[in-house]
């Protein structure tokens, strides 16, 4: 696999690389860290039922970039598109 993965969360487009399949750890540029219930089995892969794991290196007040974020969850970062 060599694509991103498109996807929405709460009516917005983003875009990750697909490492997200594996790691299963997706942050957003506000810092949430996004997980998935599951996988379709597609080309690229679509995360199903995203949810927010409300962690704490998402607190704006800790002023960390989302890929700091990402390193320390071992997550990827998603870029929003239009």
């Amino acid at each position: 696999m060599n694509s991103s993965i498109v996807f929405v969360f709460e009516g917005k487009k983003y875009t990750a690389p697909d490492r997200a399949y594996e790691l299963n750890r997706i942050v957003l540029p506000d810092n949430r860290i996004l997980e998935a219930n599951g996988w379709l089995e597609s080309d690229p892969p679509m995360p199903i039922e995203l949810h927010d794991t409300n962690n704490m290196l998402s607190d704006p007040d800790l002023k960390l970039t989302s890929t700091e974020v990402a390193r320390y969850v071992n997550g990827v970062v998603a870029e929003e598109i239009q």
